[in-house]
């Protein structure tokens, strides 16, 4: 016997952890802050080395286009 909540509460899981890697790909916060905040240190600096501190991450305009699909 399928146990449909279960499958509908695991599939909104994945939903949410989606939902968590859109946010740090398209962040414009320090990637080692991004991923210190999600662990609870949110007293960390910026590293100065990942593609948003050196300002090579996603546009705003790409995400803004992206959420059109």
């Amino acid at each position: 016997n399928l146990d449909f909540s279960a499958l509908k509460a695991k599939e909104q899981r994945a939903y949410e952890k989606l939902d968590e890697m859109e946010s740090y790909v398209y962040s414009d916060l320090c990637r080692q802050q991004y991923i210190l905040n999600y662990f609870g240190d949110h007293n960390s600096k910026k590293c100065g080395q990942c593609d948003v501190c050196l300002k090579q991450g996603p546009t705003v305009k790409a995400v803004s286009y992206l959420g059109d699909y």
